[in-house]
């Protein structure tokens, strides 16, 4: 009987993904079959998808020339045939073990010759293949190199030409073999007693890729292709507790892409692509992954092993490999690293905090217990978690295993993919972002991914990282450059087309963020040269008091000098009483840019965006004051119709275009502003006693907020922005444009004197940092010292400082057994003094409850909403539109 060719012994089984899977059964699409996102000219790859359900599989599996129609029902038989097929494992494994390898790469390299796809290693292959034909003594023709060259050996005999078709057979072997026992239901790589010598590896002599024979180190002999190691008898299961046959495996797949899958198949047809190899070795990951997905540690080392195929497969296969990561890895491990950081509830949490810290309460602002946990806490509130980088220490292994993943599968792409070049409809560019969309969405530490990169990787990969730094965290990066600014990876069309929250940057790509800013001359500066403190950007002149300030790029403007494009608006209104008087109004704004996620509000026709506003206006809804320093309102970008965030869904609301604007929507009365302040401001309402009862910091907050708010409503008046009567006059015809005190005035001047006896009570933190910074209390400022918001921000993302036990005396410590036993030292302190990457606003009013003295809720809000607008910090969850409160 004629035996059947190799080539036909077993053809891979092409499982068409255009079905549904029945029974809601999840399904994972390696490729896309679209011929719209496949590059012209490439081949078409085989689809393959994995279904959760065993009789799908089993289906699957039944159309394989090499299935098994019918399989024994009785018990006895069911175990002998998986006992037989663990064997099959075992021998193909081996097999694949011992197979032949591939040359090494340098030979690769020489026998390339001038292709033009390895224009990056041309001079080396040219150098390669001169120091050969040196050696060799041999003139040998352009056209027929490589084929000499492949032929050469030792001298008693000749090599044939490597080919990857046994590699493949096996390969496709292995995956009908897993394809199978997934049919079946057997987990053929777990371990087991009762068959323990079927897959035992013979006892060998142990060998390593270290020790070679000094004959093989002599000049003219060919380098041995066969692994050394593979007489090597491993234990039973590695370190990581992995059974060995399946560690055996991802070895063996790590090997194949590293070596074999740099090759393509020289006897392919229509029914089996040159990439074919690659593809069964994805089908064979695939199936390990999604049969082990709840071993985080097994995951991690088949994604280990994948990596590599960035700098071997072909790179019509780079879409195809990012959608492996994308949907099959990457998307499973994060959903995991989020539940078991607890940012998703899924049954028990894990609690990552560390001992200590999981015993302070997350209780009531103001309200700090920590030797006791009080039971009438809300449940909402207790099962808050603080979250820690997946970098920080004494973390579960789960954690590292979940996230070290990113940051070297990132480096992959950026160094075999030049993003930058890429147009906004190229594949790869597609497929890339969306993978880094998905990266960014479940990791709340990617950024330390992109750094890492930015820090230790290659420079192809380190210009790229730093550019979408910049892109996806611009309020963070800042838009400051020392020679040229950092290119966007792609166009912004294709941003706001593909990545929902990247579309900020549209028209915001280099336009400041100006908001008001107090900036004071310290005694301790140095004045070198007469180089002042704060220099205007424009005119070179120090600014001393109130001035304007982008926190993103540190450009500081006095206010008169103010006049950016779109800084200015001039708003025509007509006279209530006269409809022919018109007066113009003149407003200074400044844009401000929407933190990742949020998009422009639009309702009736309008577009608004969050403005600040230098000169105090109404708003022209509701006609009182907008209040505040910083995003007090919203503009329309079309009709520039200006009202409070809160009063955008009113029923009210005119449409875009059909308002007019007149004298009604720019005057106030004064008793009315007085009476607008003082619900505004609850510190107004308070008296003297009252203030004085305040810690230093909540005192000079206040001092901070009301100093910048007295000098927005000047601006106002100056400009007429708001027109303020009183007693029946304007107060623009006033001196200085100075409205008539109320308690405004009074409360700002109560500060100042408190501040100035030093009569209240300073927290340890502050005097730390007057004394470190050599800052006197009248020359302090918490709102308007970028050192000191830094100080404070570090501080709200750290554990809360515990009281220090006292440690025993020297004596007692001899005679007493618990006082030896209190010496001892407590575990895991480094995790507790680690920064956390996400934390609850609980935490940050504990932290300054307890280390800055800061306890009064308005008070507090209003360094948090100064924090927030700085960007300091940000949600995790973007609020839905600007009629949110961000601290809500």
């Amino acid at each position: 009987m004629e035996e059947p060719s190799r080539s036909s012994r077993l053809v891979p089984p092409r499982i068409d993904t255009s079905g549904s899977l029945q029974g809601g059964q999840k399904s994972y699409s390696l490729y896309d079959p679209s011929p719209s996102n496949t590059p012209l000219g490439s081949p078409r790859l085989p689809s393959v998808r994995v279904s959760s359900s065993p009789n799908d599989i089993h289906d699957v599996f039944s159309n394989s020339p090499n299935a098994t129609s019918t399989f024994p029902p009785v018990s006895n038989a069911a175990s002998r045939a998986k006992s037989e097929s663990r064997k099959l494992l075992v021998h193909l494994l081996y097999q694949l073990l011992n197979r032949r390898r591939p040359p090494p790469i340098a030979q690769t390299l020489g026998e390339s010759g001038d292709d033009p796809a390895q224009g990056r290693v041309g001079p080396l292959s040219g150098l390669i293949r001169e120091v050969t034909s040196i050696q060799k003594a041999a003139s040998k023709s352009s056209f027929r190199g490589a084929e000499s060259d492949e032929r050469e050996g030792s001298d008693t005999e000749q090599d044939e030409i490597f080919s990857t078709e046994a590699t493949f057979e096996l390969m496709t072997q292995l995956q009908d073999l897993v394809v199978m026992s997934k049919s079946m239901g057997w987990q053929l790589f777990d371990e087991e007693t009762d068959s323990g010598e079927t897959f035992k590896p013979k006892d060998r002599e142990r060998s390593s890729r270290f020790r070679r024979s000094r004959h093989s180190f002599q000049s003219g002999e060919k380098p041995s292709r066969s692994s050394s190691p593979s007489g090597a008898a491993p234990e039973r299961s590695d370190k990581l507790g992995v059974p060995y046959l399946l560690s055996l495996c991802i070895s063996i797949l790590s090997s194949i892409i590293s070596d074999d899958c740099r090759f393509q198949l020289r006897s392919h047809r229509p029914s089996r692509p040159p990439n074919s190899l690659q593809i069964v070795t994805l089908n064979v990951a695939q199936f390990l992954i999604t049969t082990h997905r709840h071993a985080p540690q097994v995951v991690s080392q088949i994604g280990f092993a994948i990596i590599p195929a960035f700098s071997t497969f072909p790179r019509e296969m780079f879409g195809r490999l990012m959608i492996f990561f994308q949907d099959v890895v990457i998307c499973g491990l994060l959903e995991t690293l989020r539940r078991t950081q607890r940012i998703i509830e899924h049954g028990q949490s894990v609690n990552i905090m560390s001992p200590v810290e999981a015993s302070i309460s997350n209780g009531p602002v103001l309200q700090i217990q920590i030797d006791e946990v009080q039971s009438d806490l809300n449940d909402a509130v207790r099962n808050l978690v603080k979250v820690q980088s997946s970098y920080a220490p004494h973390q579960p292994p789960a954690v590292y295993y979940l996230s070290s993943l990113v940051a070297p599968l990132l480096a992959a792409i950026l160094e075999s993919i030049d993003v930058t070049s890429l147009g906004s409809s190229h594949e790869l560019s597609i497929r890339f972002y969306g993978l880094l969309e998905l990266i960014t969405s479940l990791k709340i530490d990617a950024y330390n991914d992109l750094l890492q990169i930015a820090a230790y990787h290659s420079p192809q990969a380190r210009k790229p990282a730093c550019a979408l730094l910049a892109t996806l965290w611009p309020k963070v990066i800042g838009h400051a450059t020392i020679s040229r600014n950092l290119s966007v990876p792609v166009t912004l069309d294709f941003h706001k087309a593909t990545i929902h929250w990247a579309d900020h940057r549209a028209g915001h790509k280099h336009s400041h963020q100006f908001i008001p800013w107090q900036f004071i001359h310290k005694n301790s500066w140095s004045n070198f040269k007469g180089v002042p403190q704060h220099s205007c950007s424009l005119c070179s002149v120090a600014i001393d008091g109130f001035g304007l300030l982008c926190p993103f790029c540190m450009s500081a403007v006095h206010f008169d000098c103010y006049d950016p494009p779109g800084g200015t608006l001039m708003q025509q209104y007509t006279m209530a009483h006269d409809a022919s008087a018109q007066r113009v109004a003149m407003l200074r704004i400044s844009p401000i840019i929407p933190s990742r996620g949020e998009t422009p509000f639009r309702h009736n026709r309008h577009t608004f965006q969050l403005v600040t506003v230098f000169t105090l206006c109404l708003c022209y809804l509701c006609h009182q004051p907008l209040w505040g320093c910083v995003a007090q309102g919203a503009k329309c970008s079309a009709c520039s119709f200006i009202a409070h965030t809160s009063c955008l869904l009113s029923p009210s609301m005119p449409l875009c275009g059909d308002f007019q604007l007149d004298s009604e929507h720019m005057t106030i009365d004064h008793k009315a502003l007085r009476r607008s302040a003082l619900s505004h401001f609850p510190e107004l309402r308070w008296n003297n006693e009252q203030l004085a009862l305040l810690s230093y910091e909540e005192i000079l907050l206040i001092h901070d907020n009301l100093r910048t708010q007295l000098r927005l409503i000047t601006n106002g008046v100056a400009l007429s922005s708001i027109v303020v009567m009183q007693r029946g006059k304007s107060a623009a015809h006033a001196k200085d444009f100075q409205i008539e005190e109320f308690e405004l005035h009074k409360t700002l001047d109560t500060c100042e004197r408190l501040l100035g006896s030093a009569m209240s009570q300073r927290s340890t933190a502050t005097l730390d940092y007057m004394e470190e910074n050599r800052i006197g209390p009248m020359e302090h400022s918490i709102l308007y010292d970028f050192s000191n918001l830094v100080y404070l921000s570090t501080s709200m993302k750290s554990p809360i400082s515990l009281p220090q036990q006292p440690m025993p005396s020297l004596s007692n410590a001899l005679l007493n057994v618990e006082g030896q036993e209190e010496l001892e030292p407590t575990p895991a302190m480094e995790s507790i003094a680690h920064p956390y990457e996400a934390v609850p606003l609980s935490h940050m009013r504990e932290v300054l409850n307890v280390e800055f003295n800061i306890r009064h809720p308005a008070i507090t809000n209003i360094l948090l909403d100064h924090l927030y607008n700085l960007s300091f910090f940000e949600r995790i969850e973007p609020r839905q539109n600007v009629t949110f409160d961000p601290l809500s």
